[in-house]
């Protein structure tokens, strides 16, 4: 976790910095490391095809924590009104979802979508409906996010009850314990 934390801080180029995380990559097994450091890699923020193609091979990993780790930074560097389009699009062609059955992958799915939902409530609920529409996510990945959604302070009443209403449908159909 140290390593971490000093390596999103310390005073390094881009280039650079994305070598040592590389090289700790591997060494990633646990949610708390992930998060954290992910939440401190504010060079994220940043739009370059350097940053960009690294976070797309995160998310396009088959190694939960990866993946995780491509989650967290698009929702702590990249859930803003600006970043939106481009990281529902992001998001939405990633193997993620494919992955989504881990439970650290979804959990992690479900609170990018809940973050990306509280910047436009309308936009992503749409975009939510086409990936669960054609079956990109699993009804407890789906399920979560409604939770996630329900339990953020940054979205409307209104808002959480009209997400809900719109998959009750699918949650209903499906054999998921958190419906």
């Amino acid at each position: 976790m140290l390593t971490g934390i000093v390596l999103a801080g310390a005073k390094l180029t881009l280039t650079e910095r994305l070598g040592y995380l590389q090289k700790l990559l591997p060494y990633l097994d646990g949610w708390a490391t992930v998060d954290l450091m992910g939440g401190e890699l504010k060079q994220f923020r940043e739009a370059s095809s350097v940053t960009d193609d690294f976070l797309m091979s995160l998310l396009e990993s088959n190694r939960p924590m990866k993946i995780r780790l491509g989650l967290v930074l698009l929702l702590k560097q990249r859930a803003t009104a600006d970043w939106l389009p481009k990281s529902l699009a992001t998001l939405e062609r990633t193997g993620a979802c494919r992955m989504s059955t881990d439970y650290l992958v979804s959990m992690g799915l479900a609170w990018c979508w809940a973050t990306l939902y509280a910047t436009d409530p309308v936009l992503v609920a749409q975009r939510l409906e086409q990936v669960v529409t054609a079956g990109r996510m699993d009804s407890e990945t789906l399920a979560r996010t409604l939770q996630k959604v329900r339990d953020s302070r940054r979205i409307t009443s209104v808002e959480k009850v009209a997400l809900t209403a719109r998959f009750a449908g699918w949650l209903a159909s499906s054999r998921s314990k958190l419906a």
